[in-house]
């Protein structure tokens, strides 16, 4: 697998995936720009974060096959107050999380809700 140095501190999620999309397709560019350009796919605004729906939503237009598992599919971010967000813009972010939850939905994407562990086994 190529390794990829993020060059912000909000793409970490989109950097785990294109290290991922470049093991299954060595092809894949392990760049600065493949880097953004994912991101600004994927983004929540005004968060700044990558949404985990847009980001499988991603994989899947790249012929992955993708589940993805969630202890519940709302949008959370308890702490943003010390992000220096408003409860507007969190507010916001929550309706932006929830249509990409939709979309990966309608694209048929499998979303399960439930409680988990990191170290349960992968099925």
């Amino acid at each position: 697998m190529g390794w990829y140095q993020q060059t912000t501190p909000y793409t970490t999620a989109v950097c785990s995936l294109m290290m991922a999309l470049n093991h299954l397709d060595h092809s894949f560019p392990l760049i600065e720009e493949t880097e953004l350009d994912i991101w600004q796919q994927t983004v929540v605004t005004p968060t700044k974060s990558a949404s985990l729906y847009a980001l499988a939503l991603y994989a899947h237009q790249h012929s992955v096959p993708v589940k993805v598992i969630v202890g519940t599919h709302e949008y959370k971010f308890p702490r943003y107050r010390f992000q220096g967000y408003k409860l507007k813009e969190v507010e916001i972010a929550s309706k932006v999380s929830e249509m990409l939850y939709k979309k990966a939905q309608q694209a048929g994407i499998q979303i399960e809700e439930r409680v988990f562990d990191f170290d349960e086994p992968l099925t």
